[in-house]
């Protein structure tokens, strides 16, 4: 029976602790980036699925709904990525401070950019 201590990690070729904590640390950077970047695009995706009603009845007149789903799907990207942002900022506030204050900033830059576009 195991306890909360102990670690058991498997690999396939023999490390030292200090390898095999920087194998652990190397996946979980790449999952948590993969985990918000797909959390991004499923944010880009969910809005602009919401606009996509607009762009069907747009259908009529194709280089309209061509120009409105680009403007659109621009626009949910944008959003997307200030919410995106904003999330992953107010979790980094607690941690790092100073990491999470400054993708606030970035945050409130895209959010700027949008009103002013």
């Amino acid at each position: 029976m195991s306890t909360p201590e102990d670690i058991d990690w498997l690999y396939e070729k023999k490390l030292d602790k200090a390898g095999a904590f920087e194998s652990q640390r190397d996946s979980n950077r790449f999952f948590t980036t993969l985990f918000r970047l797909l959390g991004i695009g499923g944010l880009w995706l969910g809005i602009y699925w919401v606009f996509a009603p607009v762009i069907a009845l747009l259908s009529v007149v194709k280089i309209l709904a061509d120009i409105v789903g680009f403007a659109i799907g621009l626009c949910a990207f944008l959003i997307a990525l200030a919410v995106g942002f904003v999330v992953i900022a107010i979790s980094w506030v607690f941690y790092r401070p100073i990491v999470g204050l400054s993708l606030l900033a970035i945050a409130g830059g895209i959010w700027l950019l949008i009103y002013y576009y």
